[in-house]
């Protein structure tokens, strides 16, 4: 064959005409082609697998759970997680919240405690049994195992990162909200 004739070549999602050893793009195409948009999980209450559910614990304290499913990363679930205790703790005109490392761990200062009706040992004075939430799937037959990203803690929301005995793990709600914006999330 004659090495003059020229060949179609589709490579990399670009289509090129050789001619010899000179190589013409045909299209803008030409460059190493684009990544797929990571896959955002739906910020929304949870349907099925995916999206957020809470349980009021007291006035200003949930237990904040959202769940992802095996596309997502978990700093994107994360990053929703906050954005909806963010939402509740706006919810109430509380700016920041904590997240509590048990449900009733004691956050606030002794001054703020007997304002929020925290007793001394943090036990919230006006909540009975807290029941945390365990997400099961349903599925027919055999299940494999299966992880997929969530995350679920209590929350407190405070008006200000001064009522917390730690002021480095307040959280505020519009850095929380503009972070998971950020990372693609419709937040409202």
């Amino acid at each position: 064959m004659n090495s003059r004739i020229l060949r179609i070549i589709l490579r990399a999602g670009s289509l090129a005409i050789l001619a010899g050893s000179a190589r013409i793009p045909l299209s803008l195409a030409d460059s190493p082609p684009k990544a797929p948009a990571p896959d955002v999980p739906k910020y929304a209450p949870l349907t099925g697998i995916t999206g957020y559910q809470e349980i009021k614990l007291s006035d200003d304290s949930w237990y904040v759970a959202f769940y992802g499913n095996r596309k997502h990363e978990q700093t994107v679930v994360d990053a929703a997680w906050s954005a909806r205790a963010a939402q509740l703790c706006q919810g109430i005109k509380r700016p920041f919240f904590v997240e509590l490392r048990y449900v009733s761990e004691p956050v606030l200062t002794p001054a703020k405690a007997s304002e929020h009706q925290e007793a001394p040992d943090g036990q919230l004075s006006k909540v009975g049994a807290v029941y945390v939430p365990i997400f099961i799937p349903q599925v027919h037959g055999p299940m494999a195992p299966v992880l997929m990203p969530g995350k679920s803690a209590a929350i407190r929301c405070v008006e200000s990162p001064d009522a917390l005995l730690d002021q480095s793990r307040a959280v505020s709600a519009v850095e929380a909200i503009a972070a998971a914006k950020k990372r693609g999330l419709a937040v409202q």
